[in-house]
């Protein structure tokens, strides 16, 4: 995954940059390839962040994992706190969008900011 243009590169440097929280577009960023300045899209308590813009192969959106615990540069600890909750909302649910059972975090922080990834997108 050296080559510049693997799109899983690309992929995972995008999902840095939501961890992130902010875009620099010099170094390794810049090998994303972004066409435009991306945008950073968060959920209302801000557990949810995705950053969405384009590349030369399309729309790239990608969206951050859970915040790692215990960080003593967390500017948010209260976001963190529900990040880990999302994370043990692991009752299994049945929606018919999924061709099996899902955990409800799964399916209900997602939907919470799909609009606005829909709008950013649009």
């Amino acid at each position: 995954m050296t080559d510049p243009s693997c799109i899983r590169r690309r992929m995972l440097l995008a999902a840095r940059q939501a961890y992130n929280g902010d875009l620099p577009t010099t170094g390794l960023y810049q090998t994303i390839g972004w066409i435009g300045w991306p945008i950073v899209v968060r959920s209302e308590l801000g557990v949810d962040v995705a950053v969405i813009g384009r590349i030369d192969r399309g729309i790239l959106i990608a969206f951050r994992g859970t915040r790692p615990p215990f960080n003593i540069h967390d500017e948010d600890v209260i976001a963190t706190f529900f990040d880990w909750v999302n994370d043990g909302a692991c009752v299994p649910i049945h929606p018919p969008i999924y061709p099996g059972p899902v955990h409800f975090g799964f399916v209900e922080h997602p939907a919470a900011y799909a609009y606005v990834v829909q709008r950013a997108v649009n």
